[in-house]
């Protein structure tokens, strides 16, 4: 719940519940309007809390040896 504490233009739902997702989804564009330049600032402050870097965060606590090989696209 770390991005709630920024400007963060985001949303959060309860996993795995497609109604939920759709339901946050909407919120986000009545509250948020598209703005004209985009929001590659969100974007870019948003990405700590990607999944992938949640993963890689959590792993950081696994010894290195357990861990498993990392696969960049």
């Amino acid at each position: 719940m770390e991005f709630k504490k920024t400007s963060l233009v985001a949303g959060w739902c309860e996993p795995d519940n497609p109604h939920k997702y759709a339901q946050s989804i909407r919120h986000i564009l009545e509250k948020y309007p598209r703005r004209i330049e985009g929001y590659a600032d969100t974007i870019n402050l948003a990405r700590q809390f990607s999944w992938e870097n949640r993963a890689i965060k959590i792993l950081n606590y696994v010894n290195e040896s357990f861990r498993p090989p990392i696969i960049n696209n």
